[in-house]
């Protein structure tokens, strides 16, 4: 496991608020590579590894600045779609952007 404190902090932050760019399909803060390829597996995967990385984020030193770019683009997100009441994939996508 990373450990905290190190110089690959900013690195690593820099991929998470991309996760949360992929998610959220916020373009303005991704490679056109990345927008082009976008589709509910990759959103789905960028969940997954926000949530199984939350830990290291909450007790991190860029954590408050992270948390206002993550609340600002998932409120957005939760905000611009319906409620799903079935079993896919963006309901999976929004289950965990929730838990997070």
């Amino acid at each position: 496991q990373q450990q905290l404190g190190t110089d690959n902090d900013f690195t690593f932050f820099k991929k998470f608020k991309q996760y949360v760019s992929i998610i959220t399909e916020n373009e303005r803060d991704l490679p056109l590579h990345i927008v082009n390829n976008l589709d509910e597996g990759s959103k789905f995967k960028a969940a997954q590894e926000l949530s199984e990385h939350l830990e290291f984020i909450v007790q991190n030193s860029y954590y408050n600045e992270f948390l206002i770019y993550l609340l600002d683009e998932f409120l957005k997100f939760i905000e611009a779609g319906e409620p799903i009441y079935q079993e896919n994939s963006k309901a999976q996508i929004r289950k965990l952007v929730l838990e997070i």
